[in-house]
């Protein structure tokens, strides 16, 4: 890891990295330009410090919310972002490409089961 803090690694460490929110359900696994999110909301945030009332309170733009903080109707249950072309994370594009969603939630679903990121 020494590389990594102290310049450039020649290889990349981890192809993949999961963030753990305070909600389970809402696990997140980034492998390169994607994000994945296995459910609607922010992790268990709450109220104005993140999820739909947050993006409200602060003006951003979220796809699957109203500009009064609700959940549009048609909101896809899972979350999958493109951080090549939307850094904000503004557009779910879960529908768009369905492919790419059930490989990232396969991953995750593996390292769940195994409790670890990295193999032994």
């Amino acid at each position: 890891m020494l590389p990594a803090l102290v310049g450039n690694p020649e290889t990349p460490i981890r192809d993949h990295l999961v963030m753990a929110p305070f909600r389970k359900a809402n696990l997140v696994i980034r492998s390169g330009r994607w994000v994945y999110i296995g459910a609607r909301g922010d992790g268990g945030f709450g109220d104005d410090r993140g999820g739909p009332k947050s993006l409200a309170f602060t003006g951003e733009v979220n796809s699957d919310i109203t500009p009064q903080g609700a959940y549009r109707k048609d909101a896809p249950q899972e979350q999958l972002y493109d951080l090549e072309s939307d850094l904000p994370q503004a557009v779910n594009v879960v529908r768009q490409h369905p492919g790419v969603a059930a490989e990232l939630k396969a991953l995750l679903e593996r390292i769940e089961k195994a409790g670890r990121t990295r193999p032994e």
